[in-house]
C-alpha cells in the first residue's frame, strides 16, 4: 500500500502561510480546533509544523513577550520535520506518527505539500489490512518461522471449502521461532471442518470467534 492511497489531501487541510504572524495562526488554529498544522510557503511548498506548544516555546525566553508577540512573525516557532513522498510505503508512517502529531506528504518533483498521514489515516488503513469491522470466522493460527511455504500451505487448506478469505495478516509472536496468523474468512459453516484441516496441517489453532 503507497501513501498516497491513504492520506488525507492538501485540499481537505489548514496550512499556515510561512509570512502569518503568531497571532494570525493562533487564530486559524482555534477557528479550525488544531493543536498544530503544517507551515506551507507561497508555492505551496513544506516549511515545517507550528502549533500551540512551539509557538509558546518560541516565546517563553523573550521578555516582554506578551505585549508584542501578536504581531511577530510565526517562522520562529516553526519546527522542522521529517516527510516522506506520495510513493513512499505505508509502513514509514509509523516511527514518524508516534513522534509527531501526523507525517507530512511531499510531491517529490518540487517538495509542494501533498497531504498528511493521521493516526486516524494509519487506524484505517490498518482496520481495512485485518478486516476490522467485517462480519466473518476470526482465526488465529500460531507457526514456526522456519516453515517453508506456509502461506501457501494455509490456501491449500482452505480451498476445499470454497470460503471467501477477507484478510490474511502475519505478525510476530514475541517468540523467535513463533509467529501468528490472523486469518479472517467470510461466514461459513465449516467452520469445524476448517480447524480441524489446519490443525491436520500442522497450523496451530489458537483461537477462533464469529466476528
Amino acid at each position: 500500500m503507497f501513501i498516497r492511497n491513504c492520506m488525507t489531501p492538501r485540499s481537505q487541510l489548514t496550512t499556515v502561510p510561512v509570512d502569518a504572524t503568531i497571532q494570525e495562526t493562533l487564530d486559524l488554529l482555534e477557528e479550525q480546533g488544531l493543536e498544530s498544522a503544517p507551515v506551507v510557503d507561497g508555492q505551496g511548498r513544506l516549511a515545517g509544523v507550528t502549533g500551540y506548544k512551539s509557538i509558546f516555546q518560541s516565546l517563553l525566553h523573550q521578555k516582554g513577550w506578551e505585549s508584542s508577540f501578536r504581531t511577530q512573525p510565526i517562522t520562529p516557532a516553526v519546527e522542522p520535520i521529517q516527510s516522506l513522498h506520495l510513493d513512499s510505503d505505508f509502513e514509514e508512517t509509523l516511527p514518524l506518527v508516534i513522534r509527531h502529531p501526523f507525517v507530512p506528504i511531499v510531491d517529490k518533483k518540487d517538495s509542494t505539500l501533498a497531504g498528511i498521514v493521521k493516526i486516524s489515516d494509519i487506524e484505517s488503513a490498518m482496520a481495512i489490512a485485518m478486516g476490522y469491522g467485517v462480519k466473518g470466522i476470526r482465526i488465529l493460527l500460531g507457526v514456526v518461522t522456519d516453515s517453508p511455504y506456509t502461506l501457501e500451505h494455509l490456501l491449500e487448506a482452505l480451498k476445499p471449502y470454497q470460503v471467501n478469505i477477507i484478510s490474511v495478516t502475519t505478525f510476530d509472536a514475541g517468540e523467535a521461532a513463533a509467529r501468528r496468523i490472523l486469518l479472517k474468512l467470510a461466514p461459513t459453516p465449516k467452520v469445524k471442518a476448517i480447524r480441524e484441516k489446519l490443525n491436520r496441517r500442522g497450523f496451530r489453532t489458537l483461537s477462533v470467534k464469529q466476528t
